[in-house]
């Protein structure tokens, strides 16, 4: 594996921890290694250390995906679940993640709860305009829609699906495939999240 020119480390190494790098997480070609910065060949907790083969370091309740893990860190619902950071930082997702990498995880801050989705199903106008883009509906509500005093979440995924046995039937308990059919063909339908009479 090739060591960094400036660094030292070589592009196996992440650094844990800013300037003064609390520690540093090691790969060798068949497992990952926590270690103590001053001390890379020393594992820092052996409860840490996972064979290369997992695709995620678990802190306490808390997950840190690894490189290549398409299911990452979502920067942008860290921010969205942060009013401060909305203010901060606006919509940049990578100082979102460099946030709770740098700060947020030592001050108990979690992942990001916020959910797209749900604040599209939440808005009519959100529906026509982004239709079923996570994306799209977490950085209008960052850009627009805190500030507007819209509510995150108003939509009712549980109720949507207890009022239609088809959906029941099709999804059995997925509440996020239900908040996908409402806003790419319920919505369109006069379906509601309301119960039914």
């Amino acid at each position: 594996m090739a060591k960094s020119q400036d660094s030292g480390f070589d592009d196996s190494t992440l650094r844990i921890g800013s300037d003064d790098p609390l520690a540093q997480l090691v790969a060798d070609d068949s497992f990952f290694r926590v270690a103590g910065d001053d001390n890379p060949s020393s594992p820092l907790d052996d409860s840490l250390n996972r064979t290369a083969g997992d695709d995620t370091l678990h802190f306490e309740d808390r997950a840190a995906a690894l490189a290549g893990d398409d299911r990452g860190f979502d920067g942008l619902a860290y921010i969205a679940s942060n009013t401060d950071l909305i203010l901060a930082f606006g919509a940049d997702a990578a100082a979102g993640a460099a946030h709770f990498v740098n700060f947020g995880f030592a001050e108990g801050r979690g992942v990001g709860s916020f959910d797209g989705l749900q604040y599209i199903a939440s808005n009519a106008d959100l529906i026509e305009a982004f239709g079923a883009n996570r994306d799209a509906g977490t950085a209008h509500y960052i850009g627009y829609g805190y500030n507007e005093g819209r509510g995150p979440d108003d939509f009712d995924a549980a109720q949507y699906l207890a009022n239609y046995a088809d959906l029941q039937a099709a999804f059995g308990p997925d509440q996020e495939a239900a908040t996908i059919h409402f806003i790419t063909y319920g919505f369109y339908e006069g379906r509601v999240d309301d119960m039914l009479a």
